[in-house]
């Protein structure tokens, strides 16, 4: 876990919510920034309802505009050897970080995000039954399917509108 993270955790309560708060969590299985298993530790410490998306080929620019453009603007930066922050191994991070042209595409990716977090909250904040029966759906097979993406769901079969 880089240093940076580790710091931000003491931030992060997820013991004291004062009412249930339905959490949708998606990472990429190949993001060297916030490892995968860190996020599945997470998971288990939140409270339910809760869903855990992994999707598989997908490093941690993988869910911002211009995926591609970032993920190998930070890569060809940390493996230049001198990324500003003493605390990182940009090397190691750098080395780390598949070329984008190995993993999923952004259309993949995005279409991932937009189309799971729009049904977490049309399902949470509004309680659209199409969006409830969609991810309470086998993610892996119908979704993942059309967007030629494989995904890890964990939580499935648990919306409930809070």
């Amino acid at each position: 876990m880089l240093p940076q993270v580790r710091r931000l955790q003491t931030l992060l309560r997820v013991d004291n919510w004062l009412s249930p708060v339905s959490t949708l969590l998606l990472t990429g299985d190949v993001d060297p920034l916030i490892n995968v298993e860190d996020i599945r530790s997470l998971y288990t410490k939140i409270a339910s309802p809760k869903r855990l998306v992994v999707l598989r080929r997908a490093g941690h620019m993988h869910f911002a505009d211009n995926a591609e453009f970032g993920h190998e603007w930070f890569r060809k930066g940390y493996l230049s050897g001198s990324w500003p922050d003493p605390e990182i191994d940009g090397i190691a991070l750098g080395t780390a970080m598949r070329p984008f042209a190995e993993l999923c595409t952004e259309a993949q990716s995005g279409g991932t995000a937009r189309g799971l977090c729009l049904a977490h909250m049309d399902a949470q904040l509004k309680g659209h039954t199409d969006a409830i029966a969609f991810l309470d759906g086998d993610l892996t097979q119908t979704f993942a399917a059309a967007l030629g993406v494989e995904l890890d769901v964990v939580g499935q079969n648990t919306t409930a509108r809070v």
